[in-house]
């Protein structure tokens, strides 16, 4: 690894592993910031649940699974609704803060919950730490945050060979509008992850869809949510 890289990775390892109300109104940590509106907080997961129950009648799959993996918990506002989908819920962070966070929602209501910590920079862990194949695959809200878009990619590669053959999975981008190409240009060589946190890494709809395709998924629908600029990439394996 470069060493700039390397400096990049510490730094976002760092930020997400502290500890005050910005970070944790990102990591989705209820009753703090934002989520101090229980409302708000629960929609996320109720927000995501109705997306998964679409992506499983459009492919068939019956939305009540052994296993399932969200790469990004955080603070457990997807696990709380999915709990009752899933027999077993894999919690891949590298955040310890948030893992524990996350299997503090569900204590006394869940008994699935597995926390996966992983090093930011070996994110391949996940292949080694998750011994069974799981049927359902998440991550929102957590690609943008990525360091750049190769480890998105690597992501998502880990995410088609942690899947069951015919698996499914929600994955959420955030896209890049035409008009904000040299506005992306600029933030990278910069490299202000702390400023550029909530968007760092964006991907054209286009070039997303191509490198899930060339990955073997075949993608069933996308959602977008033009206002924040999220699109929903509803797939299977």
């Amino acid at each position: 690894m470069n060493p700039e890289r390397y400096k990049l990775f510490k730094i976002v390892n760092q930020i997400w592993n502290q500890n005050d109300l910005s970070m944790n109104s990102l990591s989705h940590i209820r009753g703090q910031g934002k989520f101090r509106d229980e409302t708000r907080w629960i929609r996320i997961g109720e927000d995501n649940l109705d997306k998964y129950k679409t992506l499983c009648i459009l492919t068939g799959y019956s939305t009540n699974i052994k296993a399932m993996a969200e790469w990004g918990p955080g603070g457990g506002a997807n696990a709380i609704i999915f709990k009752d989908y899933a027999q077993t819920f894999y919690g891949i962070d590298i955040s310890s803060k948030n893992l524990s966070e996350c299997e503090n929602q569900l204590k006394g209501i869940y008994s699935g919950f597995r926390g996966v910590l992983i090093d930011i920079a070996k994110p391949e862990q996940v292949l080694s730490k998750i011994k069974e194949p799981v049927d359902f695959f998440l991550s929102t809200s957590v690609y943008q945050h990525f360091p750049d878009q190769s480890y998105g990619i690597e992501v998502t590669k880990l995410a088609y060979q942690l899947l069951t053959n015919n698996g499914i999975a929600l994955i959420q981008i955030r896209y890049k509008r035409f008009a904000e190409n040299k506005i992306e240009e600029a933030k990278l060589l910069a490299r202000d992850y702390p400023a550029h946190l909530c968007h760092f890494t964006t991907y054209s709809i286009e070039d997303f869809w191509v490198c899930l395709e060339q990955i073997g998924f075949n993608v069933i629908n996308v959602i977008l949510e033009p206002k924040i600029t999220y699109a929903y990439f509803l797939v299977n394996k």
